[in-house]
């Protein structure tokens, strides 16, 4: 089912990926796959296997990002361009937070046409797959990680 949206985002759709629901749903699970962690469910900074390409329990973004980067390369070797550029915003408490510069203050704004946007988010420049699984390594730590009662 990602097909259609890693075919967007070479046609220069932008798209996003958003799990809902409450805490111990597998929202965690779903997006990143079997983590390595400390029990908490947080990434181990240690675990070198901890979203790498090519897992078999990967979740929906490794997967993606790895489909995204495996159709880039058939496409560049027949002259096409690309540049990716990534973002990870997480919403916690009705928060958002940037995953990815933890100084920023995301807003969300509606646009004269009613839209919804997210503005004051890092975007971050990636040039291959294992570039983008470090920027995913990185908003992985930087995740809210919290007992809710």
């Amino acid at each position: 089912e990602l097909q259609r949206f890693v075919q967007d985002v070479l046609d220069g759709i932008a798209c996003c990926i958003f799990a809902y629901g409450q805490t111990g749903s597998g929202k965690t699970y779903t997006l990143y796959g079997r983590q390595d962690d400390d029990s908490r469910g947080t990434p181990a900074p240690d675990a070198p296997a901890l979203l790498d390409a090519g897992r078999a329990d990967n979740g929906i973004i490794p997967r993606a990002l790895q489909c995204v980067f495996d159709s880039v390369a058939t496409l560049r070797e027949a002259g096409w361009q690309y540049t990716f550029a990534m973002s990870f915003v997480e919403v916690y408490n009705e928060q958002l937070h940037d995953l990815l510069d933890l100084d920023a203050r995301p807003v969300l704004r509606t646009d004269q046409g009613g839209v919804p946007r997210l503005h004051g988010v890092s975007a971050v420049v990636v040039g291959s797959a294992a570039e983008a699984f470090g920027q995913l390594r990185r908003a992985a730590q930087n995740r809210t990680i919290a007992a809710t009662s």
